[in-house]
């Protein structure tokens, strides 16, 4: 599979692909404000990891749905405007989608809407599960240890040496001897540090 490059419209042509047609239905879901009736095992693994634009990192595709309901319940209507997808294949089944677009949001009472750049990097394939069994995450994180995280590959996240997981909170929190705060209280919106990261983002 070679470099594929889609601007405009959803049309005939990106609908040849099966990652363009997995982000058609994707961007139509969230237009059509179809989030509550849709399943969030629909676009993400169970172990999916989704990194927003402040840093903030969300566990699992069930806390990754319920966050964007939170996100979206505001506004009375979303669009997405194409400017460009580029979908880069990483390996036989595993594709880097680049894609730019305009996003239009329209409050609840109001006539006009917000417009705003978006630029979004999602990796398409099989599930990559690295499990974790010393997680700490509280009962309402939406992870669980068992279930393994899956690791962006499109984030270059290269581990060496042991695979362990530490949550780190970037608020003050009390302290312990193992990784400098109380990880019986950590939330899933908290910023995780991973150990042993060889590379980040080449």
């Amino acid at each position: 599979m070679s470099l594929i490059t889609h601007r405009g419209p959803w049309d005939a042509h990106s609908r040849q692909y099966k990652a363009l047609r997995f982000l058609e239905r994707y961007l139509d879901t969230l237009d059509e404000s179809k989030l509550k009736s849709t399943p969030c095992t629909a676009f993400f693994s169970p172990n999916a990891v989704f990194h927003d634009t402040k840093g903030d990192v969300y566990l699992s595709g069930s806390h990754i749905w319920a966050w964007m309901k939170r996100l979206f319940a505001p506004f009375e209507s979303v669009t997405h405007e194409i400017v460009e997808v580029r979908v880069i294949p990483e390996t036989e089944d595993r594709v880097v989608v680049y894609g730019e677009f305009v996003r239009h949001f329209r409050l609840r009472g109001d006539k006009t809407d917000i417009v705003s750049p978006m630029f979004c990097i999602i990796t398409v394939g099989p599930t990559e599960v690295s499990t974790y069994p010393r997680a700490h995450l509280n009962k309402d994180s939406g992870f669980n240890a068992r279930e393994g995280l899956m690791v962006c590959k499109s984030m270059k996240l290269v581990y060496s040496g042991t695979q362990e997981f530490y949550p780190v909170m970037r608020r003050e929190g009390t302290r312990n001897k193992r990784n400098g705060v109380d990880d019986r209280n950590i939330e899933a919106e908290d910023v995780l540090s991973l150990p042993n990261v060889a590379s980040v983002l080449e």
